[in-house]
């Protein structure tokens, strides 16, 4: 049986639920207020928020500080990243200890004596709980996604039928199976497609979560599998019993990710438990959460299970011929070089479906050079340019909801994921995956 890869996007998302990069960066941004800040959190992320829109808004955009507008400049992943390499600013200079060789160049280019500790004198705190504030700010924008990701997928029985359709029928016309990576924290996949593998086993003694085997979920089989590549709104480690705690210590990586079956259980014990945090080979910290967000991706991979699922995304882009894109923005290097390699080992003999949504007005702003595509939508055009075997492709094209190689063996298309899955262009689609 032929199976096709599938890969999920933000955009896969945002028609059906509403929810947006912009969305979750404005709620997090808004959160707390300063006359209730005792501990200088709300402060110092104001502090942090600023320093990014002033930079941000010299590149892109004119104008100063507009603490409303904050999340039309900077997302959340660019908060984020700062954080973490704030967090790692502050432990290196303050580590007893620092491995020679794997010296963090924040000890070498950083003026130690500039922005971030007149932050710490100013709030009146030692230079150590600084490093307390940015963990809860870190941890703050974790527990924030991952409620508003739980908000949106609790409704997959009202707003989840396109969806649904989209794959079922495919499934059913194409006779296939589906090998789905979805870059997203929700779980609508595994609802639309409750046949699924995605490598969880019940664990004995415990029927709150479940653990992760690299054996089952690497296991050929008849069923679709469901990869959940930068975590699960469910994903979190296993809360043992004391006398169990060391129960698989020989059988499995220090930090592994387990399943829980309920939501708000997994959550409220996210919330109180303290896990410490890992390191990148050039001692960058990294804040260990259930999701994967941020702007250092290829080295949060390397955790169990996400290591596995990158290993059988590589594997899946190597072997089956068919791939579906959807929503994808192409903002993240170590797929894009994943997908190149795709059409290097493929060449003629493959199919591939990209699904975005361009209006008009904004394809013919890019076709006519009125607007300069992000460094993202580049590595997309990039993409498809070696796809359809056509230099300039994008400019010489007229706007139109399908467009073609001219070998028909790869196709773009700006209608959306919703308007993909109408009756009348998803005939379009399974006719051209055939």
């Amino acid at each position: 049986m032929q199976r096709i890869t599938v890969i999920l996007g933000a955009g896969a998302m945002i028609e059906a639920t509403g929810v947006s990069t912009w969305d979750i960066s404005k709620r997090i941004f808004n959160k707390g207020t300063v006359s209730d800040d005792k501990e200088g959190i709300v402060s110092l992320k104001r502090k942090i928020c600023k320093k990014i829109y002033e930079m941000q808004s010299h590149n892109r955009y004119e104008g100063k500080w507009n603490s409303s507008k904050i999340a039309d400049v900077v997302n959340f992943e660019e908060y984020f990243n700062v954080l973490e390499l704030l967090y790692s600013y502050i432990t290196n200079k303050n580590s007893t200890y620092v491995a020679k060789e794997y010296l963090s160049p924040h000890l070498v280019f950083t003026d130690l004596n500039v922005e971030f500790e007149n932050m710490a004198n100013q709030n009146n705190k030692a230079f150590d709980s600084l490093g307390y504030i940015v963990r809860m700010l870190l941890k703050e924008v974790v527990l924030e996604i991952n409620e508003i990701v739980y908000a949106y997928n609790k409704e997959f029985a009202s707003k989840g039928n396109k969806y649904k359709k989209f794959f079922n029928t495919i499934e059913k016309e194409l006779n296939c199976r589906f090998d789905i990576f979805n870059l997203n924290y929700d779980t609508w996949p595994q609802f639309a497609l409750p046949n699924y593998n995605d490598g969880y086993v019940d664990e004995p003694g415990y029927e709150s979560f479940m653990r992760f085997r690299p054996e089952v979920y690497l296991k050929d089989d008849d069923r679709n599998r469901v990869s959940n590549l930068h975590g699960q709104i469910f994903f979190e480690e296993p809360n043992y019993d004391p006398k169990d705690i060391n129960r698989h210590a020989y059988d499995e990586p220090r930090s592994v990710l387990y399943k829980y079956k309920n939501f708000n259980e997994v959550q409220k014990y996210r919330k109180n438990i303290g896990r410490s945090g890992h390191l990148t080979q050039q001692r960058e910290d990294l804040h260990p959460a259930n999701i994967i967000t941020g702007l250092m991706k290829a080295d949060k991979l390397l955790q169990n299970p996400f290591d596995v699922y990158q290993m059988e995304l590589f594997n899946c882009l190597l072997h089956n011929r068919k791939l579906i894109i959807i929503g994808y923005g192409f903002g993240d290097y170590y797929l894009n070089s994943m997908l190149n390699t795709y059409l290097q080992v493929h060449l003629d003999d493959k199919k591939v479906l990209v699904i975005d949504k361009k209006t008009e007005e904004k394809w013919n702003n890019y076709r006519y050079g009125l607007t300069q595509p992000s460094l993202s939508e580049s590595a997309m055009i990039t993409f498809l340019a070696r796809a359809f075997k056509e230099d300039g492709w994008r400019y010489r094209r007229k706007y139109a909801e399908f467009m073609y190689s001219s070998n028909k063996d790869s196709c773009y298309s700006v209608v959306g994921f919703a308007k993909a899955a109408s009756k009348k262009r998803l005939s379009i689609v399974t006719s051209f995956l055939k």
